[in-house]
């Protein structure tokens, strides 16, 4: 059964792991550091008691930006990332959060798929932001009402 809370210290190993799957993976350190963030919402996806997926973002005022949501490999493409999604909106909006911005790499298609279909459109683009291997960003927003 699929349920969405909020991101533990205990949770912080697993979610280092989904992430080395991606191309542009987040360390053990980073997300941990994120814990300590008084602007960072970080939550997790569980199959029963099990992390299969994570998400940050950090608000500023009226304003967030939505950094990561990873989803273990074997569990993509079953609604764990729009269910971190939902999860997620729902807490920015009770925080007054009117915005939300984010970074994609400009090939990855699976990701502009995804975050397109949540309402996310693209409003710039960062020439060269991304090494390892090489590409611009996009930057996308939506409204969170």
């Amino acid at each position: 059964m699929l349920s969405i809370r909020q991101m533990r210290e205990a949770d912080v190993a697993t979610a280092a792991a989904i992430e080395q799957h991606e191309v542009s993976a987040w360390s053990k350190n980073l997300i941990g550091s994120e814990l300590g963030c008084a602007q960072a919402t970080l939550l997790v996806a569980c199959n029963n008691s099990s992390v299969i997926g994570w998400c940050c973002a950090r608000m500023v005022g009226e304003e967030a930006e939505l950094l990561k949501i990873g989803v273990t490999p074997v569990w993509r493409r079953r609604s764990v990332g729009t269910a971190l999604f939902a999860e997620l909106l729902e807490r920015l909006l009770t925080a007054g959060v009117e915005l939300l911005l984010l970074e994609v790499r400009s090939r990855n298609k699976a990701a502009l798929g995804f975050y397109s279909g949540l309402g996310f459109t693209a409003v710039g683009r960062r020439i060269r932001y991304y090494s390892h291997p090489g590409d611009d960003a996009l930057i996308m927003k939506k409204s969170v009402q």
